[in-house]
């Protein structure tokens, strides 16, 4: 497999010290492919490798709804529970919105980044407390909750307060506890200075210019984002949704199963999943973008098919290398 014609399309990002790309094919239960390209970091000229952790950016949220899923089956949860049984403080208008809401993206509410992101040094790094204080203090929803669809970032920010909230750990430990150490994701992280993060890729922006672009207040935000991880981690992780080894099968079949608004309305996302066709084939997928990073993972399953694609750079489009990867594999004709 060395030699598709993927292969060769990248291998140039190991000539020219260019910034880097991590592949991994996981075809009929078994690896077929992969391998690192360029560099993860250009300053000291390190390689990418399968080992490599680069930021999963929203990928991460696939994550933050299995720790939901597992207090579901342990009983500690109901995603039918108004998140206001757990933030006892929330105003009136929050009374509606359900843990079901924060998954689904369906929960009506406003836009929280504005004021916690950037690239001003001066100001301090953001926080999940300070997604809670934001919302602790707003008057009303951009939309009645349950009744239609809108991606939110803060969303799952929450997500990630309430299984503290539930299980008592931070949500670092119960990613750690319950995900990353029995799975033996034993790179894996949450950004959580001032803990390294083992063969942490640097992200840059675009081409020409590379600038070191790593820094954002927001990157101490978790559940939305915030997870480091790499190829070879990511493929214990597939194996482990595969072969049920979290949850039951039946809760892995709600994971990957559409959410619906409250009037019956379909939403193509799941726990923490989206879902839709590509070229007439079936796909459940999540893609992520944050200062430079930009990541998917893919799952075709007609053809038992897993492509993960996950790059330190804008000038690596993850989504068209997950193209590039189906269309030779399928041998599907542009």
């Amino acid at each position: 497999m060395n030699t598709f014609l993927f292969d060769r399309k990248f291998e140039s990002y190991n000539l020219h010290e260019k910034v880097g790309l991590a592949v991994l094919v996981i075809r009929n239960g078994k690896t077929i492919f992969k391998k690192g390209y360029g560099l993860r970091n250009l300053e000291t000229k390190e390689p990418v490798t399968t080992a490599t952790n680069f930021r999963l950016a929203s990928v991460s949220k696939q994550f933050t709804a299995m720790c939901i899923a597992i207090l579901e089956e342990q009983g500690k949860l109901s995603i039918t529970d108004s998140i206001t049984l757990y933030f006892t403080d929330f105003p009136p208008c929050m009374i509606p919105v359900t843990i079901a809401d924060l998954l689904y993206h369906t929960s009506g509410l406003p836009e929280c980044y504005d004021n916690l992101c950037g690239t001003n040094r001066d100001k301090p790094m953001a926080f999940n407390i300070d997604v809670y204080n934001f919302y602790k203090n707003i008057q009303q929803l951009d939309f009645e909750s349950g009744h239609h669809f809108e991606y939110s970032n803060g969303a799952y920010n929450l997500l990630a307060t309430i299984i503290e909230k539930v299980s008592g750990q931070t949500f670092t430990r119960f990613l750690d506890d319950r995900i990353f150490t029995p799975l033996g994701m034993h790179n894996s992280r949450t950004y959580s200075p001032p803990f390294a993060i083992p063969h942490q890729a640097i992200s840059y922006s675009n081409w020409p210019f590379f600038e070191n672009i790593d820094f954002d207040r927001g990157n101490t935000l978790l559940g939305e984002g915030g997870i480091y991880s790499s190829i070879d981690d990511l493929e214990k992780w597939i194996y482990a949704l595969e072969s049920h080894s979290l949850i039951s099968p039946l809760m892995m079949e709600k994971i990957f199963t559409t959410g619906t608004t409250r009037s019956g309305k379909e939403v193509d996302y799941g726990y923490g999943w989206e879902f839709d066709t590509y070229e007439h084939y079936k796909h459940t997928y999540h893609t992520g973008g944050w200062v430079g990073f930009n990541t998917v993972i893919a799952n075709f399953p007609e053809k038992q098919l897993w492509i993960v694609c996950l790059a330190n750079s804008p000038a690596i489009n993850t989504w068209t290398a997950m193209e590039d990867i189906v269309m030779e594999l399928l041998e599907i004709n542009n």
